[in-house]
């Protein structure tokens, strides 16, 4: 979706990868098609929910196994949790401060959040204060990626 796009745009720091919304874990397999196709160098990742495990196993029945050990991937689980979604990647406390800091009200959905933060002008003041469980978490999926 739009809001993993600019979640992981904004996160990505230096690292020159480009990224591709999708508009839902099943849809992704499209773009697949069009990245095999024209030879461009992708990884795929899904949120480990069942929905993206699901569709992550349509993908690689699709593409094939070899394709899929190459470039297909989920969140990373790195405790006891059974799924993992973009939102666990945001420690609680950081989607707080970013609320306040960006005056959203405490009700405001995380896909407000994230897309209010990615176009504000003060976005970059922001992500600076976002805590070290954030930033791990964020670390973890591009090393899971090899960035």
């Amino acid at each position: 979706r739009i809001y993993d796009f600019y979640a992981f745009e904004m996160c990505k720091k230096d690292r020159h990868k480009r990224i591709t919304p999708s508009f839902g874990a099943e849809a992704m397999k499209y773009f697949i098609s069009f990245m095999i196709a024209w030879g461009i160098d992708y990884f795929a990742i899904w949120d480990n929910d069942k929905e993206g495990r699901k569709s992550k196993a349509r993908a690689e029945e699709y593409f094939g196994e070899e394709e899929s050990k190459k470039r297909y991937h989920l969140l990373p689980i790195n405790d006891e949790r059974r799924k993992r979604i973009l939102q666990d990647l945001f420690a609680g406390s950081d989607i707080k401060m970013i609320k306040n800091e960006l005056g959203l009200r405490n009700n405001s959905s995380f896909k407000k959040v994230i897309s209010t933060l990615f176009y504000s002008p003060e976005r970059d003041n922001i992500l600076i204060k976002v805590n070290a469980e954030t930033k791990h978490n964020f670390a973890e999926v591009f090393k899971e990626l090899g960035l």
